[in-house]
């Protein structure tokens, strides 16, 4: 899994998301930080213990890596639901006030008109765009 991303901070029993109650389920696990949870991936792929037992990742991820041919198998329902956004610098020069609140005006249209669950489905497979989603 990545290092020092919301996966860590989950098996560490630290994560905190607002408004959101989380459930630890993982207590006392052996961790091993990557860069990404896609290197994690590619070491866990190499089987039997190799480098990992086990690796944790979005599901849309860990779905596109067994798509293409690596052994791997997802187990139970996510452990957890993370809203997500889009990221602006904030080491810009611009001030970026009026840049964020067209990219949510834009972002609040696309999910009322459907076109962020019709864009999930096409390329997840599965409508990602509420917490309700289980892969």
């Amino acid at each position: 899994m990545c290092g020092d991303c919301t996966y860590e901070q989950y098996l560490r029993g630290t994560l905190r998301i607002p408004n959101y109650h989380i459930n630890f389920q993982v207590h006392g696990a052996q961790i091993v930080t990557y860069d990404t949870d896609s290197t994690a991936i590619q070491d866990l792929a190499l089987g039997d213990c190799v480098r990992l037992c086990a690796a944790f990742s979005a599901i849309p991820t860990l779905q596109a890596a067994i798509k293409a041919g690596k052994p791997l198998k997802l187990l139970g329902k996510p452990l957890y639901y993370e809203p997500l956004g889009a990221a602006v610098d904030k080491e810009s020069s611009l001030n970026p006030n009026s840049f964020v609140a067209k990219v949510s005006s834009i972002i609040t249209q696309m999910h009322q008109d459907g076109t962020l669950t019709r864009l999930s489905k096409k390329w997840y497979g599965t409508d990602l765009t509420t917490s309700a989603t289980t892969g």
